[in-house]
């Protein structure tokens, strides 16, 4: 049975190295209803989260990837969604870092990376913020970002569109 994302309503936020940032609890479900019109089947995620040294490779949805560029060997038709060394889907979410006046806008150049993968009805996401030395990977990811949710709603990536 397909299970799309959709948002359980607000997260507990998170701590980001760029300040705090407001987060979306996830929920997956059926799209088939019941009577009623509830989805027939639910999955609360159950998020593990592992910090892997960035010149040392990691592992995300099952698969080990010897650098970051390797979730993006292969551009789609579609903005910002790419396929990864293994074939895969992925999704690149970017945020500029928090520009404070008009100096910050016309030199900062460092960002805030999220790759996304939906497999199977887990997502995962690979975190890298520029200018540190480490990748976060959460597999089966509960909480989201606001800026991430965001995009994937913008986008309807594997996700129900009446979703709020």
């Amino acid at each position: 049975m397909e299970m799309y994302l959709i948002s359980a309503g607000d997260g507990g936020g998170r701590r980001t190295s760029t300040g705090w940032s407001s987060t979306r609890r996830l929920l997956w479900v059926s799209a088939e209803r019941d009577a009623s019109g509830a989805p027939l089947v639910t999955r609360s995620p159950r998020p593990r989260r592992k910090s892997w040294p960035l010149k040392r490779g990691f592992r995300a949805a099952g698969r080990k990837y010897r650098q970051l560029s390797d979730l993006q060997t292969a551009e789609t038709d579609a903005d910002f969604i790419y396929r990864d060394c293994y074939g895969r889907e992925v999704l690149l979410v970017l945020e500029r870092f928090p520009c404070f006046d008009s100096f910050d806008a016309l030199y900062e150049d460092r960002f805030e990376r999220w790759y996304l993968i939906c497999e199977n009805g887990v997502l995962t996401q690979v975190k890298y913020t520029d200018e540190t030395n480490y990748i976060e990977v959460c597999e089966d990811v509960a909480e989201l970002e606001y800026s991430v949710w965001r995009e994937l709603r913008r986008l309807g990536w594997h996700m129900l569109r009446d979703d709020g």
